[in-house]
């Protein structure tokens, strides 16, 4: 973790932390959307590769099936 970044932690009050994790429970994630997509290919295709994941994901066709 940069430097800068812990600074900033240190300094915050236990309010203004409990404030922060509050708003990043809230934001939403890039890949949150396929969380369930992910799930269930990896449990119905156990053996790929995270590389074959990110091809699912990216709409290229599959080489586990």
């Amino acid at each position: 973790m940069d430097r800068v970044t812990v600074r900033k932690f240190f300094r915050m009050t236990d309010d203004e932390f409990s404030a922060f994790l509050a708003l990043q429970n809230r934001r939403l994630r890039k890949l949150q959307p396929y969380e369930q997509f992910v799930k269930n290919r990896v449990t119905d295709y156990p053996d790929c590769s995270a590389t074959q994941v990110e091809d699912w994901l990216k709409g290229a066709p599959d080489s586990c099936t």
